[in-house]
């Protein structure tokens, strides 16, 4: 309505103002006026009606893209709302998502390991579990193949295991060497010697069921190994990995105290665990007591700390 309104006006205005202009010009010239005028204004008038019109349509236009705008601007908005939200919630799932491959890729790695153990020691019967309190794959890898490379042939182990079985092996690859694993526990010290008598490995191991009594070391009480049940030494390797955490805070602690002048110089001691604050809290104090041993840290599954003493 107002379009037409705007247009009908200025057609009014132009014949006003045509008619207003041919009357003055034959009043002046007669016919020949009205005629020249005539002429001159009706293109006039049809430009005038012309831009008139387009401005119209023009503001139309405008109006219309204005609405769009804003439409557009609403859905915008709309949208960037939903991926603020989307974002947020998907945030921690990406952290799940991350954690979960790498958990993957670890157990992975451990498969391949154990694949790996497999190929080369072509057991005539299966391994005993390596999951929860055993030794992971990786950290059983690690001492078959340190056995080997640096001929280890006198060990003593803290905790018997699946590990006790893979450093047997080691030793029947090397042709000579011996084992002796302690073991609180009667029970499992049993198990361990079944396993080994089924996989052959019962003569180079000696596994010895040792009670956890009190001894004093730097000052404090630990329920550790009967010393009396302890070997002479002198041992290349010391693997660490009992008496149980349950025992008490830093059970582990008395190993290297109490058997470090039966390392060899050369020796290794094998910490298993180190992820957890105990055992990482005696490697400290084992370092701090023990100036000739050099730690490193090895990102086994279950983390392992390795002390070297230097020759």
């Amino acid at each position: 309505m107002q379009q037409w309104l705007t247009t009908g006006y200025a057609v009014v205005s132009a014949m006003v103002l045509a008619v207003g202009l041919s009357v003055i010009s034959y009043l002046a010239a007669g016919d020949t006026g009205l005629l020249v005028s005539v002429a001159l204004l009706a293109p006039a008038v049809w430009v005038l009606l012309s831009v008139r019109g387009r401005r119209a349509s023009d503001e139309r236009i405008l109006r219309r893209l204005d609405r769009v705008d804003d439409e557009l601007r609403i859905v915008r908005d709309r949208v960037n709302r939903r991926a603020h939200e989307l974002k947020r919630r998907v945030e921690p799932l990406r952290d799940d998502i991350r954690k979960a491959t790498y958990r993957i890729d670890g157990r992975i790695g451990q498969i391949d390991h154990l694949i790996g153990l497999y190929h080369d020691l072509r057991p005539p019967v299966s391994f005993p579990g390596t999951g929860g309190w055993a030794a992971s794959p990786d950290l059983l890898r690690f001492l078959y193949d340190e056995i080997l490379s640096n001929g280890r042939r006198r060990i003593l182990e803290c905790g018997s295991g699946t590990s006790t079985l893979i450093m047997a092996y080691a030793l029947r690859e090397l042709g000579s060497g011996h084992l002796i694993s302690l073991d609180h526990d009667a029970r499992f010290a049993e198990h361990t010697r079944n396993v080994l008598e089924r996989h052959g490995l019962a003569e180079p191991t000696d596994v010895r069921t040792a009670k956890l009594c009190d001894v004093e070391v730097a000052g404090d009480v630990y329920p550790w190994y009967d010393p009396a049940m302890l070997p002479e030494g002198p041992f290349d390797l010391l693997v660490v990995d009992g008496p149980p955490k349950a025992t008490r805070p830093q059970a582990r602690f008395p190993a290297v105290p109490l058997l470090h002048d039966r390392l060899d110089v050369g020796a290794m001691v094998v910490l298993d665990d180190h992820e957890r604050p105990d055992e990482q809290a005696a490697g400290r104090r084992w370092v701090e007591m023990f100036p000739d041993l050099e730690a490193e840290s090895i990102g086994h599954h279950k983390n392992t700390l390795v002390l070297r003493r230097r020759r």
